[in-house]
C-alpha cells in the first residue's frame, strides 16, 4: 500500500473523533465522512505502520442513516466545505448519539469494576443545530479580509459568513460586523470572540475582553454569574439538564460534606446544595480568581453557605482533611477540563475512603484513563453513568458518572 493508492472498503465502526475503520488483515484506515456500514472508495493519504489515513472518494453503498450535510458553507471555489469540526452532519442526529453512545460503551468495555454499571440511555440535545452560546473566530489581513474557523490542517481561516451550530443572535452580530467596516479594521492573526446570554445580549471583542466583566448564564437552579472570558456550557439546554441530573443523583444519597473540585463558579455544587444539601456542608476549590469570586457571589445570592477557594489543583499535594471533617460522609464532584484530573488527584482521591464521587468530563479517554486508577488504587467501582450530547454535529460529548467504594 502507498499514498495516492484507492482502497474499497467496508466501514466497521465509527471510532471516537469521527473516523470511519476498515480494516484489512492487522491493517486499519481511517476515513472521514462516513457511517458504519458504509462501503466506499477512499484514496490514501497517510501512511503509517500499522495505520492508514484516507480521504473518502465515493460512497458506493450508502447507510440509511446518511442524509445532506447541513454543516457546510461555499468554499472559495464556491464548493461545500465542512465546518471545522462538524464530523457528523451528514448522518441523522439519531445515528450521531447511537454512535457516541458506543463508542462510551467501547470505553467502559476496558474498565475494570464496571461489569455491574447501570449504562442510563443518552440525553440528545434538544437543537441540533443554532445550540452555541460562544463563537471564537480568527482573523486573517492577507488579501480579502476573513474572519472564520481555522481549517483542521492548514490552520488557514476559513471565512465563516455564519455558524451553522451557532445561535441566531450571534450568527445576527457576525453578519452585522462582516457587513461594516469593522471587519477592515479587526487586526491581522487575531481572535475574535462573541458571546451571547438572554441576560446581557451579544457581547463580543478582539483578544481581550473589552466593557462587561460579568455576564449572567441561564442554569437549573438560577441566574449564574460568570467573567466575561470564563468558561460555561455552550449549549444552556443539555447543560440544565446535566446540572439536574447531578443534583437528583446526589439528593437521593445526601451527605454532610460536598468536596466539589475544579468547582468554577459553583454550578455542580451549589445545584447539590439546593436540592438536596441543606444540611450539608460544600468546600469548592478552583485555580481560576475569578471563577471563585463568580462562585462566591453565587452562593451569596442563592442564601447558600459555602467555602470556596483558589487552588491550583495538582500543583501541591492535597490534604483532604483541610477542606473536610469526615471523608466517609463526603461526597466529592469532580468536573475537570478535557486533560482529565492531575494524577495525583486521582490518586488521593484513590485514597481518600470517600464513598462516592460524581465525575463530570468532557472527554472519554481521560476519564477511562481516571477512572482506571479509582478501580486499581482505591477499588472504587461504576455505579452508572449517562451520556449528555452537548455538542451535536461534532466528535464531542460529556458524561456524568456516579462512581461508589
Amino acid at each position: 500500500m502507498q499514498t495516492t493508492d484507492i482502497i474499497t472498503g467496508r466501514i466497521e465502526k465509527v471510532i471516537y473523533g469521527g473516523n470511519g475503520l476498515i480494516r484489512e488483515d492487522n491493517f486499519v484506515i481511517f476515513v472521514p465522512g462516513v457511517a458504519q456500514g458504509e462501503l466506499v472508495r477512499a484514496k490514501i493519504t497517510q501512511l503509517k505502520k500499522s495505520y492508514a489515513i484516507a480521504e473518502l472518494c465515493e460512497v458506493l453503498e450508502p447507510s440509511q442513516d446518511r442524509i445532506e450535510p447541513n454543516c457546510r458553507i461555499p468554499g472559495p471555489l464556491k464548493e461545500a466545505v465542512r465546518i471545522p469540526g462538524c464530523v457528523y452532519d451528514h448522518v441523522s442526529y439519531d445515528a450521531e448519539v447511537a454512535i457516541k453512545q458506543d463508542q462510551l460503551l467501547e470505553f467502559i468495555k476496558y474498565m475494570p469494576n464496571a461489569e455491574d454499571a447501570e449504562i442510563l440511555p443518552p440525553f440528545k440535545s434538544p437543537s441540533q443545530l443554532h445550540y452555541r452560546n460562544k463563537l471564537i473566530l480568527h482573523t486573517s489581513k492577507g488579501g480579502t479580509p476573513k474572519l472564520g474557523y481555522q481549517e483542521e490542517r492548514s490552520h488557514k481561516v476559513l471565512d465563516i459568513p455564519a455558524c451553522p451550530l451557532t445561535c441566531a443572535p450571534i450568527n445576527e452580530k457576525l453578519h452585522a460586523i462582516r457587513s461594516s467596516d469593522q471587519l477592515k479594521n479587526l487586526p491581522d492573526n487575531a481572535t475574535v470572540t462573541i458571546r451571547y446570554t438572554k441576560a446581557d445580549g451579544v457581547i463580543w471583542w478582539t483578544n481581550r475582553p473589552t466593557g462587561k466583566s460579568w455576564l449572567t448564564e441561564e442554569s437549573s437552579i438560577g441566574g449564574l454569574r460568570v467573567s466575561s472570558e470564563g468558561f460555561y456550557q455552550t449549549n444552556p439546554e443539555v447543560s440544565q439538564a446535566l446540572t439536574q441530573t447531578a443534583a437528583a443523583w446526589f439528593k437521593e444519597q445526601p451527605s454532610e460534606n460536598i468536596l466539589d473540585l475544579y468547582c468554577g463558579v459553583g454550578l455542580f455544587g451549589l445545584a447539590c446544595m439546593k436540592e438536596g444539601g441543606s444540611g450539608s456542608q460544600l468546600v469548592g476549590l478552583e485555580s481560576g480568581k475569578r471563577a471563585i469570586i463568580a462562585a462566591k457571589h453565587n452562593a451569596t445570592e442563592m442564601n447558600i453557605a459555602a467555602n470556596f477557594q483558589v487552588r491550583e489543583l495538582g500543583k501541591k499535594e492535597l490534604n483532604l482533611k483541610q477542606y473536610t471533617k469526615d471523608p466517609g460522609q463526603t461526597t466529592c464532584i469532580v468536573d475537570p477540563p478535557r486533560a482529565g484530573m492531575d494524577k495525583s488527584i486521582t490518586q488521593t482521591l484513590a485514597q481518600s475512603g470517600i464513598p462516592r464521587i460524581l465525575y463530570i468530563s468532557c472527554n472519554p479517554s481521560t476519564l477511562q484513563r481516571d477512572l482506571k486508577i479509582l478501580a486499581a488504587e482505591g477499588n472504587y467501582k461504576i455505579k452508572r453513568i449517562q451520556l449528555f450530547d452537548m455538542f451535536p454535529r461534532t466528535a464531542h460529548f460529556e458524561t456524568i458518572v456516579e462512581v461508589i467504594l
